[in-house]
């Protein structure tokens, strides 16, 4: 009796390790369920679990199936080094699926390393957001709208994976889908895509690099998603794409937890990348000099060979010119981004005849081009401006946004 006694008490103890997400999670919970998945390469199928907020698996982290991966770039809140990666392996094209990759368990030990959260081979940055910040950014962008009043505003806030995959008990930082609501909020007279529910909404999805800070463009599909919602634009379906993957990225999170225990997990696991070609016919062009003369260089919107992060848009241009053969619909875009809209942009390249993709880290500063945007948005008869901006850019970046305003 007294054995079965501590047999049930120790089941007890194991199942109270995690509780709920406090700050990371939106405002329903679900229960998680075994995710039944067809390999887009084998077509074996598997059963796999993933955390959920509100579930008791806090150890079982996103990670991939069987696909490829790439390299990927620091964010702007990191220093960058250059990531390095296991020897890859890249499957011929296909027709894109719908099955996914999905999240594998990844079991292991909850801890903070260098600063970072990490779960067995994943790890995640802490978000705090900055209000203050968060202000700055709205209000030059309510800046310019005045100066552009027939022009399409959409704001898109990308939340980083801890919003995602925060195990339960942890204190990920804010809750990512209430500072961007509140973002919205002070921008009254642009349109806020809600990117955080048709991610959430696929979360058992691999949205987002284990080794790396960004997310894949699997995880740049559903926030496209999301804006042809907002946009009241028919979205192409993923198995319309064609579709590559390639195996062995490692990316920035390895570079700083290289040599220790996680970094030798993430060695022995790296990531796939995927990559979608846009659907459409399109011609890209990048400058450094927004008069655009010279000609420019040529860009690969969406590289199907490359194993890593510059797979999209050959990573971060200051200016490129997309322009869509496919498509006569009288509409023109600016995107100003940061490197989460590189896996963005070849999806809403299909809506529009141009797209002016629009890196504001690369102008108005010492030894850069000078860039007025409302006179560059004016020139080119742009109908449409959206606004790509990663949960920490949102928050601490405004300046680079600002610097753009006449």
């Amino acid at each position: 009796m007294k054995k079965t006694l501590c047999i049930f008490l120790s089941a007890l103890m194991l199942l109270g390790l995690f509780s709920a997400c406090g700050n990371t999670e939106p405002q329903e919970t679900t229960a998680s369920t075994p995710e039944q998945t067809t390999s887009a390469t084998t077509g074996e199928t598997t059963s796999e679990t993933l955390a959920t907020p509100g579930s008791t698996l806090g150890t079982v982290i996103m990670t991939r199936t069987e696909e490829p991966v790439p390299e990927t770039e620091a964010p702007e809140t990191l220093e960058s080094t250059p990531a390095t990666s296991a020897p890859e392996t890249t499957a011929p094209p296909t027709e894109a699926t719908t099955t996914v990759l999905t999240a594998l368990p990844m079991l292991g030990d909850i801890q903070d390393v260098n600063g970072v959260l990490t779960v067995g081979a994943c790890a995640m940055e802490y978000y705090y957001a900055s209000y203050d910040g968060l202000r700055n950014y709205a209000g030059y962008v309510n800046a310019l709208q005045s100066y552009l009043p027939d022009v399409n505003f959409y704001a898109m806030f990308i939340p980083i994976a801890i919003a995602m995959y925060c195990p339960q008990g942890v204190n990920g930082g804010s809750d990512q889908q209430t500072v961007m609501n509140d973002w919205y909020d002070m921008m009254p007279g642009v349109i806020g895509v809600d990117t955080f529910s048709h991610l959430y909404d696929h979360r058992q999805e691999y949205l987002y690099f284990r080794t790396d800070t960004h997310w894949t463009q699997r995880g740049g599909y559903y926030a496209y998603t999301a804006f042809c919602e907002a946009a009241d634009i028919t979205p192409n379906p993923l198995e319309a794409y064609e579709y590559a993957s390639s195996v062995g990225y490692l990316g920035y999170m390895h570079t700083i937890l290289k040599g220790t225990g996680v970094g030798y997990a993430m060695e022995a696991n790296p990531d796939t990348v995927e990559k979608f070609k846009p659907v459409s016919d399109l011609t890209a062009r990048g400058y450094y000099d927004p008069s655009m003369t010279g000609g420019g260089y040529e860009v690969t919107v969406v590289n199907l060979d490359s194993g890593n992060y510059y797979a999209f848009t050959q990573g971060d241009q200051p200016l490129i010119h997309i322009k869509n053969n496919s498509v006569s619909n009288g509409r023109v875009a600016i995107v100003t981004k940061d490197s989460y809209g590189n896996t963005l942009v070849p999806f809403l390249a299909d809506c529009f005849e141009e797209v002016y993709v629009v890196d504001q880290r690369h102008f108005n500063t010492d030894n850069t081009y000078s860039l007025n945007i409302v006179s560059f948005a004016q020139l080119h008869g742009v109908t449409d401006f959206i606004i790509e901006a990663n949960s920490f850019n949102a928050s601490a970046a405004s300046g680079n946004f600002g610097r753009l305003l006449p």
